[in-house]
């Protein structure tokens, strides 16, 4: 998996509290917050993480989720609880051609729309909001 620095999550949490980065923000080798904290055998982090609503679904770059993770490095707490989060698998989008709901997988939507996917909204400045 490379040269992983032991300061990793820490850094990449620094950033998340202070507003730098969002939950769901790739690090280095498309690394989530999630998956330094599995990385760095940070359960309890891992956990908090994932009741704030971090994704189950996103791969690295090497093509694993925080499940694959968990189970290569044996963290047994995050594999029992990645196993009960409902990954974010797809949305309910709206089409205005036949006025219908339809399901899109988030990774079509995020790469369709060229945007990453949130939970919630997020504006540059308090003006978007008038």
């Amino acid at each position: 998996m490379g040269i992983f620095r032991r300061s990793a999550f820490k850094t990449a949490e620094k950033a998340f509290k202070s507003g730098q980065k969002r939950l769901n923000s790739l690090c280095g080798e498309g690394n989530t917050l999630l998956y330094l904290a599995i990385l760095e055998n940070k359960q309890e982090a891992a956990l908090a993480l994932l009741k704030q609503g971090a994704r189950t679904d996103i791969k690295n770059d090497w093509g694993m989720t925080p499940l694959d993770l968990a189970s290569l490095l044996n963290r047994k707490q995050c594999i029992a609880h990645l196993r009960k989060t409902p990954s974010l698998a797809s949305l309910l989008i709206f089409r205005n051609a036949d006025e219908k709901t339809h399901p899109i997988p988030v990774e079509e939507f995020e790469k369709h729309l060229k945007v990453q996917h949130l939970d919630h909204l997020e504006f540059e400045d308090v003006e978007a909001l008038k």
